[in-house]
């Protein structure tokens, strides 16, 4: 918890968040969770079945 609080008040992860930040935007990301799968943005229900549907489908194109 001490190391966790020193990193904090040192901002030691600030670029790695703001690098996260720009990233997913440039990707299309606007809420989250954003999921993507083989580096496509899922935007379906995140149900079970759904899901597994389209990792099924992505595994087979």
């Amino acid at each position: 918890m001490t190391q966790f609080l020193r990193d904090i008040a040192r901002k030691v992860y600030v670029a790695h968040i703001n690098q996260d930040i720009t990233s997913g935007m440039d990707s299309g990301v606007i809420s989250t969770p954003a999921l993507f799968i083989n580096g496509v943005q899922y935007t379906d229900a995140l149900e079970f079945e759904p899901l597994l549907i389209a990792i099924t489908k992505a595994f087979h194109d």
